[in-house]
């Protein structure tokens, strides 16, 4: 490493109070370690961070290549691409480019030079010390100091004879061979070919057993496919006949993979195969090609689980006991054959169960709350907890330990992790800040502000009949809950803390709360009292069901769904008596009354697409359709004057009179980060998000993972 004058790097500033630096429109905290512009956030991954660090603290000068491998990476062998692509990412966030840098400067054949302004802040307060920029001159002769003639000959004198002594010692020495390393690194992909945030429902990317190879989905939902790329290149493939394919898995050769399109189960040979159908596959909830060349696949739904021959025949059904076959998805074989892991799916990821499942006789063995297990050598089982990768010994169930952490997972139970046979992990990093949210206030004179509740991953969102508090659903930790917050001052209350909980619906005099939980295994109704002083209670011995909207006497609308209609909207009197409000072969629901009663509004795509009707609320007969362009998530003003739906990007807004439209909607507010709104006396509180619908362009790879692994597990297991 190159000798430097530690009085000249802003880590050995004799401002040595400082707590950050500032260049253009951003600020490092080298202590919190946190990147922001114009107060805010960017979210960088570690290495990129460790790269800033290092070079922002050494502005104007020339920083080799290997030097920064050596710091950033450490102990790990890694080649130059890595180092490439963090510098990528780095300059991605700083809106940097290689071919007329701002910030970071490519020095060819040497490396790389922080060359912007730095001002340091010295005091809390955030007082600024300028630092100037050394010349490229004289910081480029840094480099070399040091490197005299007599001294380079001498140490080339010494070498010389190291190697003379390290050749006479080896060839008398038998060679042990190192193990292979353990190497971490992260791929970024370009956000034209990286997955949407909605693709991960379904597992994302599968990796060769040989570890040499990836597919993943990529591209924003509806308009998606299937790549391939070789992880020592820097391109990926687009599969063709793979439009609309998730869920992808290698054969056990890698000379295939099979993926799930429309319902229906796939293979095809790589690169350019013919596609083969081999199966219907239902709601398709993830599928393992064993080694004996049959294709497992979870239905979600009764058929359970299957299997089919990879090459084409008829698929057959596998017999689990005691569990309900809709339940079990991302199901794998371990290598013998004789038993199955899956995830036992109880409505949430909290509440979900990892089963070992006998091929013999079927019976299943709970071995622990998570999802999407795999089975590592050994016979250790791996699988996800929250954000947690862990393992267990089946025998010792209660024996966990904590293999790496923030693994993202998928709000279905899909953990977005795959496993070599080689021993190599990929996987897609979880960061919490993609799901925070972040709630406004669109008043009617077009000023928008933020509302003082904090950032949180609220799900649904419903306002009081005075419009001073929320009742909203926070999603953390594999699961949702109920919560209400006041406009006032933010203060938010925890209701429930179960889990499962969705579709908050006030009361008309703001003192009930309705919902669905599925606390008993399947979506009910629920109610509680809105300001959390007494508990809950089921409202319908109904599955399936979640409210919508509540009436002033007593009358509830539901909507639920069933396997052979759709989803429906439901009447549920005051003495709980129930019937169909409107049920079709479409979809209908989202039904709200409005102020008065009278109406309601509500969503159906029995046109092709989602649009918004309205209909006399006791009444039968056909709706009034009210948008035309599409349009869902409709809520009426407070007075009942107009109604407010959301055809993204946009929430309209239109008049109403006696149930009829006064009129076109018009625009009441429009951002790309729209995900609902809310009308209230206030003006529109909206629901937007920060970071979630930006492309997950980060895949983190561990080569020879297992190997570290086992080390591990295998000392605790000697214990």
């Amino acid at each position: 490493m190159p000798d430097y004058d530690p009085s000249s790097t802003v880590a050995f500033h004799p401002a040595t109070a400082h707590r950050a630096v500032r260049f253009g429109d951003f600020r490092f905290d080298v202590v919190e370690r946190v990147l922001t512009r114009n107060g805010t956030e960017l979210h960088l991954p570690p290495r990129a961070l460790a790269l800033l660090e290092y070079l922002v603290a050494r502005p104007g000068r020339i920083v080799s290549k290997q030097e920064l491998m050596d710091v950033v990476w450490r102990d790990a062998f890694v080649s130059e691409s890595s180092l490439t692509e963090a510098i990528g990412v780095l300059r991605q966030a700083l809106g940097d480019s290689a071919s007329q840098a701002t910030f970071i400067q490519t020095v060819h054949r040497r490396g790389y030079r922080f060359v912007a302004p730095v001002r340091i802040e010295a005091q809390p307060g955030g007082a600024t010390t300028p630092m100037a920029v050394p010349p490229p001159g004289p910081a480029a002769a840094e480099l070399d100091a040091g490197r005299r003639p007599g001294r380079g000959v001498a140490i080339a004198a010494a070498l010389a004879t190291a190697v003379i002594a390290a050749l006479a010692f080896w060839l008398v020495r038998p060679v042990a061979t190192p193990p292979p390393r353990v190497t971490r690194t992260t791929i970024t992909l370009p956000a034209n070919q990286a997955p949407a945030p909605g693709l991960a429902a379904h597992p994302v990317v599968a990796i060769s057993p040989d570890g040499s190879r990836i597919v993943y989905v990529a591209g924003s939902t509806g308009e998606y496919r299937l790549y391939l790329r070789a992880l020592d290149q820097f391109e990926a493939t687009p599969l063709p006949g793979t439009e609309g394919g998730h869920g992808p898995f290698f054969s056990p050769d890698g000379a295939s993979i099979g993926f799930f399109r429309d319902e229906r189960l796939l293979a095809m040979t790589l690169p350019q195969g013919q596609v083969l159908d081999l199966a219907d596959a239902g709601a398709a909830r993830g599928g393992w090609w064993h080694t004996d060349d049959t294709i497992l696949y979870a239905t979600g739904g009764a058929r359970g689980l299957m299997r089919v021959p990879a090459q084409g025949g008829a698929a057959t059904g596998v017999a689990v006991a005691d569990l309900n076959p809709a339940s079990l998805r991302n199901p794998s074989v371990s290598p013998d054959g004789a038993r199955i892991l899956a995830t036992h799916w109880r409505q949430n990821v909290r509440r979900s169960e990892i089963v070992s499942i006998d091929v013999r006789t079927g019976a299943a063995q709970v071995l622990g709350r998570g999802v999407h297990p795999r089975e590592l050598p050994g016979g250790f089982v791996a699988f996800i907890r929250g954000d947690d990768l862990v393992a267990i010994d089946p025998d010792e169930p209660d024996a966990e330990r904590t293999l790496l952490n923030d693994v993202m997972t998928g709000t279905t139970g899909a953990g977005q992790y795959a496993l070599g046979a080689d021993g190599t992990l990929i996987y897609l990093p979880h960061l919490p800040a993609r799901r925070l949210r972040q709630l406004r206030l669109a008043a009617a004179d077009g000023a928008v502000r933020i509302l003082p509740l904090e950032q949180r991953p609220y799900q649904n969102l419903a306002v009081s009949p005075d419009g001073r508090s929320l009742a909203v659903t926070i999603h953390e930790q594999g699961a949702a809950d109920l919560w209400v917050g006041r406009l006032s001052d933010g203060a938010l209350q925890r209701l429930t803390t179960e889990g499962g909980a969705v579709g908050p619906v006030w009361s008309a005099d703001g003192r009930t709360l309705f919902f669905a939980s599925s606390r008993t295994g399947r979506f009910r109704v629920h109610r509680m009292p809105a300001d959390g002083s007494g508990g809950q209670s089921v409202v319908i011995e109904r599955d399936d069901a979640v409210p919508t909207s509540a009436r002033a006497d007593g009358v509830l609308l539901i909507e639920t769904l069933s396997p052979d209609r759709g989803v429906n909207i439901v009447r549920v009197g005051p003495d709980g008596r129930t019937g169909d409000w409107l049920a079709t072969p479409a979809n209908e629901g989202q039904a709200q009354f409005s102020p008065d009663g009278r109406w309601v509004v509500y969503q159906s795509d029995v046109s092709g697409r989602f649009e918004v009707y309205v209909r006399a609320a006791d009444e039968d007969g056909p709706g009034r359709q009210i948008s035309t362009g599409g349009g869902v998530d409709a809520r009426w003003s407070p007075d009942g004057r107009a109604l407010h739906f959301t055809s993204r990007p946009q929430s309209l807004r239109i008049e109403m009179r006696e149930g009829r439209p006064m009129g076109s909607p018009a625009p009441a507010y429009e951002s790309q980060d729209l995900i609902l709104a809310r009308p209230s006396p206030a003006g529109l509180i909206v629901l937007a998000s920060l970071e979630e619908r930006r492309p997950l362009v980060t895949l983190n790879v561990v080569v020879n993972w297992v190997q570290e692994v086992q080390a591990r597990l295998a000392g605790g297991r000697e214990r």
